[in-house]
């Protein structure tokens, strides 16, 4: 539903309306509120699943719009260190969730809830505070809207790009759904799990504080390849590897794969998309992930049923090849 849902809102706030990216965030924000209240007051199993799910779709559908700023921002002269903002969001999340699971622990569950409401109220304090220049904006979108092309057939390498990280993504997202599976195998459990992620996270980090002068290195184009390249070394050392040692190590590919993609496809959409088109492009480009946790889990699962997990590591890296070979169609593509 994300992934249908994100582009849709991204065009409605690209149009003639008059919501913007910061109406559209606090719109967002302020819904969780009411899901959080459900869950908090009515303890009961349906109510959850499904409170739960709209959390999900609610949160994952404002993810292009906070990437939105950057482009609101970089467009009326403001120069934002996205990555440095991304690699705060990263730690940030960490230390959220060990305090909250330190509250657990010591309050229940509910403290999971009253958390959400909390940190819900403070995101939309902090965006009420931020300017949006949604005249300006607003007047540019409309200008460059009123082309007739459709943003498929105005954008072709962009798309090629947009579905050649579905496929990476989904490669990255059918080794973590599964690593727990492919662990087993290889005389580990749900420890390792947890310490395969924690490296996984953590060396992501660096990277991020880092991209404002790797991008001064090297073009994002180059750096998205870059990416694309690290997505596979990934799954290939999965598909290499027989031990929980050599899986640890694999971790620090994510330095090179998502490390780098979470800047670059924003900066990505900022030089490849037009003024009014860029709600739809963040969309687009930030559901690729939801993309990839779809058909990661879907073709993953039915693989692992009929062959095994080791005949999925090497189908994975595969389709990251296939997502390598569209990457460099995109960026020889005008």
């Amino acid at each position: 539903m994300t992934v249908v849902i994100q582009p849709i809102i991204g065009r409605i706030c690209d149009g003639d309306s008059k919501v913007n990216w910061k109406q559209m965030l606090i719109i967002l924000t302020a819904s969780v509120i009411p899901v959080f209240l459900s869950l908090l007051l009515f303890p009961n199993k349906i109510i959850g699943i499904i409170s739960i799910g709209v959390l999900m779709l609610l949160v994952n559908t404002s993810i292009p719009f906070t990437n939105n700023v950057v482009s609101n921002y970089r467009n009326n002269g403001i120069n934002l260190n996205f990555g440095l903002a991304r690699g705060v969001g990263s730690l940030s999340f960490a230390l959220a969730s060990f305090i909250v699971g330190r509250m657990v622990n010591s309050f229940g569950v509910n403290a999971i809830y009253l958390s959400g409401i909390i940190l819900a109220i403070l995101l939309i304090i902090l965006i009420l505070s931020m300017p949006s220049y949604a005249e300006e904006i607003k007047e540019a979108s409309i200008r460059e809207n009123n082309q007739k092309d459709s943003f498929f057939k105005k954008y072709p390498s962009f798309m090629l790009m947009f579905m050649a990280f579905g496929l990476l993504c989904t490669t990255l997202n059918m080794t973590n759904t599964y690593l727990l599976q492919f662990l087993m195998e290889i005389g580990g459990g749900s420890s390792e799990l947890g310490t395969a992620f924690a490296i996984a996270t953590v060396v992501e980090v660096p990277i991020l504080f880092c991209f404002e002068f790797l991008n001064k290195k090297l073009s994002i184009k180059k750096l998205l390849l870059i990416s694309s390249f690290g997505f596979v070394l990934k799954a290939l050392g999965y598909a290499l590897s027989y031990n929980v040692i050599t899986v640890y190590l694999i971790q620090f590919f994510q330095i090179l794969g998502y490390g780098i993609f979470a800047s670059s496809s924003v900066y990505y959409v900022i030089e490849e998309i037009d003024l009014g088109d860029q709600s739809t492009g963040q969309a687009l480009m930030a559901s690729v992930m939801s993309i990839g946790s779809v058909l990661g889990s879907l073709i993953g699962g039915l693989i692992i049923d009929y062959f095994g997990v080791r005949i999925m590591l090497y189908v994975n890296v595969l389709i990251g090849i296939i997502g390598i070979l569209m990457v460099l169609m995109a960026l020889k593509k005008k």
